[in-house]
């Protein structure tokens, strides 16, 4: 083989890998407290919570294939393993409205979700789409204290 088709192959494979991130769906959220408090939440990582408090979660998913069939209504919200519902006082984190999203262009749709800090603990919330282009599968763990 030649270092040329060798660094061609190279290339062909770097570009796949990168162009396979490129069709998930991209997710910011955005935590705010009663006390104005705001803060950028990146997935995997702990939020610390203070029972009994207010919180709104901003979620802003953007379409980055730019023709995704799945609608933002069909992301999942799971609390601990279980779906999140609206006013299920069995819940640690008690969720105060329902999930309605909001279209803001063609690829960007938002939601602000407002829930109660009920439990002291670890509370984990999965959000969770599926799609043929990588779909979207990621973990808030909200440590309440």
């Amino acid at each position: 083989m030649s270092k040329a088709f060798v660094r061609k192959f190279i290339i062909a494979i770097f570009l796949i890998v990168a162009g396979v991130g490129a069709f998930a769906c991209e997710m910011i959220f955005t935590l705010d407290a009663e006390k104005s408090v705001s803060m950028n939440v990146i997935p995997g990582s702990e939020v610390k919570l203070v029972k009994w408090q207010s919180y709104k979660l901003t979620v802003e998913f953007n379409e980055d294939h730019r023709n995704c069939k799945i609608p933002a209504s069909e992301t999942i919200f799971l609390l601990n393993g279980e779906k999140w519902r609206v006013n299920k006082e069995t819940q640690s984190l008690i969720l105060k409205n329902s999930i309605e999203w909001k279209e803001e262009t063609k690829t960007k749709n938002i939601v602000v979700i407002e829930f109660v800090a009920s439990v002291a603990g670890e509370q984990k919330l999965q959000i969770v789409r599926e799609c043929s282009k990588g779909g979207y599968n990621e973990t808030i763990t909200f440590v309440v204290e």
